[in-house]
């Protein structure tokens, strides 16, 4: 069935059966006579190897495309990279090799043999003899390839050794034009005359392999007259004209020498990402859609198309949402599956689901990824993942220098972390992130705001945040084996959350360290392994209508910080408040009910500076308030039935207008021996 078609590749090295390729048409004789008929063969070895290559000057499927993450002509040239006969490590050679790391010795050795015969050039000059010299023609799928596809071309070692002229940069990327510019766009071509005896007119011209209405090209001077080893500018220019329409425009220049009758050329490319948004693809392996695999829609939508799956079928392998066939970008594209439809994406344990690369505002929604290396991977990219699901993945979701919101989305069971972000930015709404073997959500220097989500059962901290800042409203974190929120030199404001039951060993609801604010507003922190929240080292800490109960060691606790409590309720942890060496403001607040038998205090300050007012410090294991040489003051509050005493350590000066049960400071600066008479 290869009739038109490059060969089969029948060289697997010590295959389990003899396999032998014949021609297409013996091929279908031999299939129509073998319904009742016995066959025998007999296979006669000959004095000479037919080799059968690869279909020449065709692109292998999997070679890489460009253009590159920055939207630049990429890649520069292309070699031999499949079927490849070399040498075995330990003996003979292995044959039908592929990939890269066989094209790129080949030019390797091809730049090593242009530095042998000019060993004076520098490395751009041998770039330019191996990449503007290369010969254009390939096909890909058929038809003939574009710039993208094969750079300038497939490497031509003999003419390179002969270039009539070496050209800097060796290609030209007009990128991707979003609107009209101002001006024409410009780059300068810088041309050598690599003879070192001999002068020569170097003529230049376009070859527009691919023109297009929304550019109108032009090259000055059209001829340049260099002399031994001298160097000259042509200035190129593209006018845009509008309005624009969607497209690239591709060819190249070519550079004719007097001297030579090989013209050396380089490649040039650009687009106009016009959006379509009325573009609709639909998916469905069972052939009744137009096309079967998603990668295929990707490469044929435009910025703004959507693509619907229209089945609940299982899709192999990895999608990489960034450039479309004609290298432009799909910004604004919308994958989604259709009502009613589950569609699974199964990358394979070592391949990421889906890659978006250099592409903004894609939406994802009604997707599921699962058993992947990763969910999702965001290279350069914005994007929106929703009404979905990333299951069972390494890691779900990771992003760099990449934007992502989620909204109605789970994930979950990733054997590490749900969520790894580098300098980028979140925005979670009504997603649940649980039973992960990593954190929840881990990142560095990556801006977050977090809604309506919950951040559960995770086998490490629920937030891991180092640098930025983030943003916690109406959200659950609980039943994390390690702190419920981990804050390195993250400032955060949390507000209308629950923070509990965080199991493991010494987990806290909140940890706080190094410089940074950290303001908690009505929320619950609650019977959690260790502190409810702890902060360590400079943060500065707001806390104001929070309940805090049922914590194994301490409600708060700050060392080498300062802060505020406010109207908050500090009840039945094993101690109340602890400050070291810290600053605290504390007011309208209840702090009751420690458990501890041996410290546990309602509030202990070691050093620093400690300011109560109008607070109720009633029916603590230990001490109501124990000072160890910390400034402080104690005023207009209630200190009542602690079991070790209701004050101790303070200055008589600095305890103002309180009442205390047990008459420590009774009549002295306002303060008073007497019930308050608690209802409750």
């Amino acid at each position: 069935q290869n009739q038109n078609e490059p060969p089969i590749n029948m060289s697997e090295v010590n295959p389990d059966h003899l396999t032998v390729m014949i021609e297409k048409a013996p091929g279908e004789a031999l299939q129509a006579l073998l319904p009742g008929h016995s066959i025998s063969l007999t296979l006669r070895p000959q004095s000479e190897t037919l080799r059968f290559l690869s279909q020449k000057n065709q692109i292998a499927s999997f070679s890489s495309r460009g253009p590159d993450i920055s939207h630049q002509l990429k890649p520069d040239i292309v070699a031999p990279g499949q079927d490849i006969l070399a040498a075995n490590k330990n003996a003979g050679y292995s044959r039908g090799l592929n990939g890269t790391s066989f094209s790129a010795p080949v030019v390797t050795g091809a730049a090593a043999l242009i530095f042998q015969l000019h060993p004076t050039w520098t490395p751009r000059d041998v770039k330019s003899s191996l990449v503007n010299t290369a010969d254009h023609g390939a096909t890909w799928n058929g038809v003939e390839a574009r710039a993208n596809d094969t750079g300038n071309g497939r490497l031509n070692v003999e003419k390179a050794a002969g270039t009539p002229a070496l050209i800097d940069p060796v290609s030209l990327s007009f990128g991707v034009i979003e609107q009209a510019p101002s001006q024409d766009l410009e780059t300068l071509l810088k041309v050598t005359n690599p003879s070192s005896t001999a002068s020569q007119t170097v003529s230049a011209e376009f070859v527009e392999t691919a023109p297009h209405p929304s550019v109108q090209l032009s090259v000055t001077p059209l001829a340049l007259t260099l002399g031994p080893g001298q160097s000259g500018q042509f200035t190129v220019k593209a006018h845009v004209v509008t309005p624009l329409q969607y497209g690239a425009f591709e060819g190249y220049l070519r550079f004719s020498s007097s001297l030579s009758s090989a013209p050396a050329t380089a490649s040039y490319w650009g687009a106009f990402p016009v959006p379509d948004y009325s573009q609709l693809l639909k998916v469905s392996q069972d052939g009744s859609a137009s096309y079967s695999t998603l990668s295929a829609a990707v490469l044929a939508a435009r910025p703004g198309a959507t693509i619907e799956i229209q089945d609940s079928a299982s899709y192999a392998g990895s999608l990489v949402i960034g450039t479309n066939l004609d290298g432009l970008p799909v910004h604004g594209l919308k994958l989604r599956a259709r009502s009613g439809q589950s569609p699974v994406l199964r990358p394979g344990s070592s391949s990421p689901g889906i890659v978006l690369s250099g592409v903004r505002d894609v939406t994802l929604d009604g997707i599921t990824i699962a058993e992947g290396e990763y969910g999702i991977i965001g290279e350069q990219s914005t994007g929106t993942l929703a009404n979905s699901l990333i299951d069972s993945n390494r890691i779900g979701v990771g992003l760099e220098n990449s934007q992502l919101s989620l909204r109605n989305t789970t994930i979950k069971r990733s054997t590490s972390t749900a969520i790894l972000a580098f300098f980028g930015r979140l925005n979670l709404a009504d997603t649940t992130i649980q039973e992960n073997a990593g954190e929840g959500i881990w990142t560095l220097d990556s801006p977050a705001l977090i809604q309506r989500t919950l951040i559960g059962q995770n086998k490490m901290e629920g937030i891991y945040g180092i640098g930025e800042s983030m943003s916690v409203f109406d959200s659950t974190f609980e039943k994390n084996q390690a702190t419920g929120l981990m804050l390195i030199e993250t400032s955060m404001l949390v507000k209308g959350s629950l923070i509990q039951d965080t199991t493991g060993q010494d987990p806290d609801g909140i940890s706080a360290l190094g410089a940074m604010t950290l303001r908690v507003q009505d929320s619950r922190i609650q019977n959690n392994s260790r502190y409810g929240l702890a902060a360590d080292l400079g943060p500065d800490v707001h806390f104001s209508r929070n309940r805090v109960t049922g914590n194994r060691s301490y409600g708060f606790f700050l060392a080498d910080a300062s802060g505020t409590v406010d109207s908050s309720w500090l009840t039945g942890n094993g101690r109340g408040i602890r400050i070291e060496s810290s600053d605290l403001d504390l007011s309208n607040s209840v702090i009751s009910g420690s458990t501890s038998f041996t410290d546990g205090d309602g509030i202990y300050a070691d050093q620093g500076r400690l300011a109560v007012r109008n607070t109720t410090i009633a029916k603590n294991q230990r001490r109501g308030v124990r000072i160890a040489g910390s400034e402080h003051l104690v005023a207009n509050s209630i200190l009542y039935q602690n079991g070790a005493g209701d004050l101790e350590g303070g200055e008589q000066s600095s305890i103002q207008n309180n009442i205390i049960s047990d008459g420590v400071f009774a009549g002295t600066n306002g303060n008073m021996q007497t019930d308050p008479r608690f209802r409750d």
